[in-house]
């Protein structure tokens, strides 16, 4: 009987299509983000797109991480990613991002999330984006960046000015 319902939600999702494809040319280049926009006291992030079931696709958080040096802040950010099922694609620490993809979940068919980041003298400005492949049928609303930000900072000496985005177009141009 289960095998049954499950086959059938399956085949729904192959004859549909997707409502949304997470792909990487879909993120921002480094040199477009706003990180001094970000960090701004009293910023708004914007308003929640999102209800209860939603058909949103993209998601993003910002903090401020202080008391780390960059290569610590990394092997930390390659943790919180890797503590929340993702698997780094790429990381190279030279480029100030990482690259991590997890595959399918109750609510998503793929999630792919950057962690962006800029070092300053005051502290490490954290920037995480991440988007869902989904079909038609949407699903229930699950911020996947707040779990990858909030296991960074459960790791680091300092982390303050965590924020939802949801206006992610202003802080990306």
């Amino acid at each position: 009987m289960i095998k049954t319902i499950v086959a059938c939600f399956l085949s729904m999702g192959c004859f549909t299509g997707c409502a949304h494809m997470a792909s990487l040319s879909n993120f921002p280049e480094y040199s477009k983000i706003r990180f001094d926009s970000l960090s701004a006291d009293g910023v708004d992030p914007g308003k929640s797109k999102s209800w209860w079931w939603t058909c949103q696709s993209e998601y993003a958080y910002f903090a401020k991480v202080t008391g780390e040096n960059e290569s610590t802040f990394v092997d930390k950010a390659k943790r919180g990613l890797a503590d929340n099922g993702f698997g780094i694609l790429r990381s190279d620490g030279s480029d100030s991002m990482i690259i991590g993809k997890r595959e399918m979940r109750a609510n998503e068919w793929e999630t792919i999330a950057v962690v962006y980041w800029k070092s300053g003298t005051d502290g490490i400005l954290v920037y995480a984006r991440a988007e869902i492949t989904q079909d038609f049928t949407c699903g229930w609303y699950a911020d996947r960046t707040k779990p990858i930000i909030e296991a960074l900072c459960s790791q680091t000496k300092g982390c303050s000015g965590r924020k939802a985005i949801y206006d992610m177009d202003r802080f990306e141009k």
